[in-house]
């Protein structure tokens, strides 16, 4: 044996050894610290809290409690266009590993958000009847707008 002479064969026994791989061919890959599991349970929480935010904000139009008005309808197809962008953000994270995909799909959510969250500062009426849900999805958006160094939905 040769001192001082490394083979290519040695290296990539060493590099193996040492688990020395490239991050996004690892299982275990992470993105700000988080893995891509734990990333696809923030993601679906959020689209959890945003289902739940629209059957709660149809129930209350149906029951009656928010008057149907031209508003109210703008009001409902809001938090629909805003769910229906997080369950495309569910099926993105299952087709790409591009953090940087997530993050506009991310981005594209909270200005999906922002209207809705206006309106429910003009009516506090309408924020009232949908049970918090609002303040809990909202937190969860904000949530992933910070993993994801997006600016936030703001007051």
């Amino acid at each position: 044996m040769q001192t001082g002479k490394v083979t290519l064969g040695m290296l990539g026994a060493l590099v193996g050894a040492l688990g020395l791989t490239a991050p996004a061919a690892r299982a275990d890959a992470t993105y700000n610290g988080k893995t891509k599991d734990e990333i696809k349970e923030m993601v679906s929480a959020t689209e959890r809290q945003s289902n739940t935010l629209r059957k709660v904000l149809e129930d209350r139009l149906n029951e009656g409690l928010l008057a149907k008005t031209e508003k109210q309808g703008v009001a409902k197809k809001r938090v629909q266009l805003l769910d229906e962008r997080l369950e495309r953000l569910a099926r993105d994270l299952d087709r790409t590993k591009d953090p940087s995909t997530i993050r506009m799909g991310v981005k594209e959510t909270v200005q999906l958000a922002r209207p809705v969250q206006a309106m429910f500062n003009r009516n506090v009426a309408a924020r009232r009847t949908v049970d918090g849900s609002w303040v809990e999805l909202k937190g969860d958006i904000n949530r992933l707008a910070a993993f994801y160094h997006v600016p936030r939905i703001g007051r």
